[in-house]
């Protein structure tokens, strides 16, 4: 008897294995599918999210947009961009620095507004995208994110941009439609990103955009030209700092 009874649990034992075997490999297999499932939903995420912040804006009020007047348009001047403890600081940043400055006084004595626009990354995700892609700069509360100490700021007209269009500032959006401003001089940084965002932005307003030339860096040396390029199409002007000193004196500039 007692060999009858080792004998039935033994086969009873061996056929619950299977089962418990195979429960275990589609538990394993349900982990890994919900596990795969929130990966390819937070990429997903991440996605939109780059497209948002590389995206020129809308705007459902366009007719709002326009007037005579003119303003200088500083974006991105930061210290995690252009500072001296700026972890990948853009090429001569200290001369974009002095001719940034020299320009912006200049456009104040003429009775312009100055306008200053920095990055800021305040959204989780935006944030996330910022320490994945862009090695964390421009966080919200960073030191980093302040404008570069060097930049004099001539003006209280200060704004912060969650995208890398000016206009996704509500702010800015506000300030140009209060102070009647159709047209837009740009200086700063990235003239094949939020530079050539903001331009685009404006030109989707009604806007008209100059860009002065040689107060724009680029890191992306092997995609600015097309960009430049675009902007004949777009009917962008393009100046260098001289003649923008025709402009404020009244001046028109001679190409």
């Amino acid at each position: 008897m007692p060999l009858s009874n080792t004998h039935g649990e033994t086969t009873t034992s061996q056929r619950a294995a299977p089962r418990k075997a195979v429960w275990w490999r589609r538990r394993g297999v349900a982990v890994v599918a919900a596990l795969l499932g929130g990966l390819l939903a937070v990429l997903s995420l991440l996605i939109r999210e780059v497209r948002l912040l590389d995206t020129p804006t809308e705007s459902a009020q366009r007719s709002q947009f326009g007037g005579p007047g003119k303003a200088l348009v500083i974006i991105d001047i930061q210290e995690d961009y252009t500072g001296i403890r700026a972890r990948a600081p853009y090429p001569a940043s200290e001369q974009l620095l002095l001719r940034i400055n020299e320009l912006s006084q200049r456009a104040a004595d003429a009775g312009w507004p100055v306008v200053y626009v920095r990055q800021i990354f305040s959204r989780p995700l935006s944030q996330l995208v910022s320490r994945l892609m862009l090695g964390g700069d421009a966080l919200e509360s960073s030191p980093g994110a302040h404008f570069d100490r060097r930049l004099q700021l001539v003006s209280a007209h200060r704004f912060e941009k969650p995208f890398s269009d000016a206009f996704s500032s509500p702010a800015f959006e506000a300030l140009i439609v209060k102070q009647s401003i159709g047209e837009l001089y740009l200086v700063g940084l990235d003239g094949a990103g939020c530079v050539d965002r903001t331009a685009r932005g404006a030109l989707r307003r009604g806007l008209s955009v100059t860009l002065i030339e040689d107060a724009i860096a680029t890191r992306d040396a092997a995609k600015y030209p097309q960009v430049q390029r675009d902007y004949r199409a777009l009917g962008v002007r393009r100046l260098k700092s001289g003649e923008f000193q025709q402009v404020l004196s009244g001046a028109q500039p001679q190409h």
